[in-house]
Formats: C-alpha cells, structure tokens, sequence
C-alpha cells in the first residue's frame, strides 16, 4: 500500500447508556456500526476500549492511555459513534478532544465526522 494510501492506526472507543445485562449487545452493535465507518475511511483498528459502566467524567484514565499511545506511535486516531457518548458536556469533549490532539492524534467520530479544535 502506499504511503498515500497508508491507513491511520486507530483505537476504537465503546461507549454505551445501558442497563448492565444489556451492555454487552449494544457494544457489539457499536463496533460493528463503528467498523463500517473505518472500513469506508481509511482507518485500520488496532484496539479497542470499553468504557464498562463508567460515568463519562470518569473515563479520563482511558483517554490519557489513548494519548500516550498516540505519542509513542502505536495508534494515530480514536474512533467513536458519537461525541455525546463519551462526554458529560462541552468542555470535557474538548479536553479528550484536545488531550488526543496535541499528543498528535485525531478523534474521528462516526456520526460527526472528524472533531477538531479551532485553535491551530
């Protein structure tokens, strides 16, 4: 494949609202859903993470992991189905956003697109 066409290593991130019993099906549903979006869009996932019942402002652990790896070569990007899955509002979307940013990562999100910050 060439360089052109190299696809970005990315980590995928499962996050669903559910009762615990049912957790585990929609997970499933999600990857699916989101592995369409990366077969389609030149992302190739090379791990993934569950966020397992956590409250959204408690997942920061798993995005200061996805950073380091992202600033040691082992992924380039983080996939999720949408940003309000794995935020509890506005400023702590841009501080994962971010946080993936500047370790020179990207967070694509199926249902937006690429999220990006406006400062460059």
């Amino acid at each position: 494949m060439s360089k052109k066409n190299k696809k970005l290593m990315c980590a995928v991130y499962l996050s669903v609202d559910a009762p615990d019993k049912e957790i585990q099906e929609k997970e499933e549903k999600q990857f699916r859903y989101i592995k369409d979006y990366c077969k389609g869009n030149g992302l190739k996932i090379v791990k993934s993470y569950h966020r397992a019942g956590l409250s959204r402002c408690e997942m920061q652990k798993h995005f200061v992991e996805l950073a380091r790896q992202i600033e040691v070569g082992e992924l380039q990007a983080v996939v999720i189905a949408n940003s309000r899955y794995i935020s509890c509002g506005v400023y702590d979307l841009y501080m994962k956003v971010g946080r993936i940013a500047a370790a020179g990562g990207k967070v694509y999100s199926v249902d937006e697109g690429l999220l990006e910050l406006p400062i460059q």
